[in-house]
């Protein structure tokens, strides 16, 4: 689309729900710009969040709509299988604990970080990859975790991310899961905190997910 008309949408403000913004949600206090443009906005319910769409591309708010309608179901049921593995009880993540920020997904080619090299991630015909949020790792008591990963420029041609995730209400409480069979050894390794606080410290701290995972910890006496 023109730059004039996607200029509409350019925001600073990030608890705007649809706006364009450059480099990282702490432009401000990043040292390090990223080479990268985000358009972004709220999606569920469709129903509340459509008149705030751009009117164009025709035919945006149908596709997208429709695309993010199925992607929010392929993550519920997710959850479901997060939540068995976990030994958890049926229906722990239902309601309130289904918009919570517990995974990310994501269309494909991009790298992970191992062993101290950057490795790509080679595409799968129909398949999207599934990152762990830091939610997730807390909720699970670190044992979801996701791996360093970035996203690569191109020196001809340009690059689009698509992606999708679950976001919590600001008062909604993070806290390590109680197991019905709660080992004495598996103490939690987080303590309460709400989604507001997290976000507030990571942003303020250039996003930094160690150091917000650190703050958040129980410390041991």
């Amino acid at each position: 689309m023109p730059a004039e008309y996607k200029a509409t949408f350019y925001s600073t403000d990030i608890n705007r729900k649809c706006r364009i913004f450059s480099s990282s949600m702490n432009y401000d206090n990043e040292e390090v710009h990223y080479w990268r443009d985000n358009f972004t906005h709220h999606c569920y319910p469709p129903e509340d969040q459509l008149q705030l769409w751009p009117e164009k591309p025709i035919r945006y708010r149908e596709v997208v709509s429709a695309y993010s309608v199925e992607v929010r179901e392929l993550m519920l049921r997710m959850l479901d299988l997060i939540g068995e593995g976990l030994g958890l009880k049926l229906g722990y993540f239902d309601g309130e604990l289904s918009k919570n920020q517990l995974f990310n997904v994501l269309f494909q080619d991009f790298q992970v970080l191992r062993k101290g090299e950057w490795m790509t991630v080679e595409p799968m015909p129909n398949a999207f990859f599934l990152l762990a949020a830091l939610q997730l790792k807390v909720i699970s008591n670190g044992k979801f975790t996701s791996p360093i990963h970035r996203v690569i420029t191109h020196q001809k041609e340009g690059r689009t991310t698509i992606g999708r995730f679950l976001i919590p209400a600001h008062d909604m409480l993070i806290e390590p899961a109680n197991k019905d069979d709660h080992a004495a050894d598996d103490a939690p390794l987080y303590r309460c905190f709400t989604y507001k606080e997290f976000y507030s410290t990571f942003t303020k701290n250039i996003c930094d997910a160690d150091f917000a995972l650190e703050y958040f910890k129980n410390k041991t006496k």
